[in-house]
């Protein structure tokens, strides 16, 4: 794996403490959305796994330059796609929306120009997804992600992973309104210096939904 510029204790939570094979213990055949994919990391990971395909969102273009480079030299181009790309209710991610200070590093800021964004519902119909995996890593963004989600589109996922950066909020209860049973694991603090006041302050955990019942057509 290459990492760029970023520390290797990147890839500790995925590949070395094993934190995934709680969160995603069986994704062999399985379609995966991954927002929030980082370098591609997790993409790889579930490649390893042996899932079907891997349809991957990132919008710091680093760490999608250097995802690209991840997949190519494991050999997973022809199951990972990968796209410079947010997901939100708007045509595009700008860098005056509040979330992006809560997860982007200083150099990466001075670089970024905005970002296009699609909705999860457009990724469900542009690859025909049914009874797939979604996983949603933002730093942040994962509430306003769920929040302006319907219901009828995340029952198109049998299995949902969210980290949580700022404790659970509604995220739990959005997940189970739309019929799915969920654990949320016990958040852990933690201190990140350079954002801005008022973010700096995290609570980090993870919540496991499955959908209960068949998928509602």
């Amino acid at each position: 794996m290459y990492v760029g510029n970023w520390h290797p204790a990147i890839l500790a939570g995925i590949f070395g403490m094993k934190e995934y094979k709680t969160s995603f213990p069986n994704v062999r055949g399985k379609v995966i959305v991954d927002i929030g994919a980082a370098i591609g990391d997790t993409a790889v990971y579930f490649g390893m796994k042996g899932a079907k395909k891997i349809y991957g969102y990132e919008i710091v273009k680093e760490c999608f330059d250097i995802s690209q480079r991840n997949i190519e030299l494991n050999n997973l181009k022809e199951i990972c796609h990968m796209e410079l790309c947010g997901i939100g209710e708007n045509d595009s991610i700008e860098l005056t929306h509040p979330a992006i200070t809560s997860f982007m590093s200083p150099e990466n800021l001075k670089t970024f120009k905005g970002v296009k964004t699609k909705k999860i519902l457009d990724i469900v119909k542009e690859y025909d997804i049914k009874d797939a995996i979604l996983k949603i890593d933002t730093d942040g963004f994962e509430y306003e992600i769920l929040e302006t989600t319907n219901n009828e589109t995340l029952r198109y996922f049998e299995r949902i992973v969210i980290e949580y950066h700022y404790g659970v909020k509604n995220l739990e209860i959005k997940l189970q309104e739309a019929g799915f049973s969920t654990l949320a694991t016990d958040p852990h603090k933690v201190y990140v210096h350079y954002h801005p006041e008022g973010l700096r302050n995290m609570e980090v955990g993870y919540i496991i939904a499955e959908r209960i019942g068949a998928r509602i057509s």
